[in-house]
């Protein structure tokens, strides 16, 4: 066996995001990449590890929720970091990454 070294492509694959433009995907709208899970009354907003930081705005209505609580940074054991700063316009929720936390717990008013 030998290990043949091949060079890079000339442009990065269609499916990266490389103008970095907010993409639109009806519940959320990013510049960045995430995972998105229901936790009771509220969501575990998981960035993809490594990535610099980002805006995440979503629409808490198309999840059935109202508007947002607190918006919290938690780490791999869900433990609290730091209460993130939110802003509330409207039926979008809006709060910014940073690098090195884990999560993002959103809880929603009742």
């Amino acid at each position: 066996m030998r290990l043949v070294k091949r060079d890079a492509p000339a442009q990065a694959p269609q499916r990266w995001n490389v103008a970095k433009k907010q993409i639109d995907f009806g519940p959320a709208q990013t510049l960045g990449a995430f995972r998105c899970q229901r936790q009771g009354r509220g969501l575990l907003v998981t960035p993809l590890p490594d990535l610099a930081p980002f805006s995440v705005a979503l629409r808490p209505s198309r999840f059935g929720f109202p508007a947002a609580e607190s918006v919290h940074a938690v780490d791999a054991d869900g433990t609290v970091i730091r209460s993130v700063h939110r802003e509330q316009d409207g039926d979008t929720l809006r709060f910014q990454t940073r690098r090195g936390e884990f999560a993002y717990r959103i809880r929603f008013e009742q």
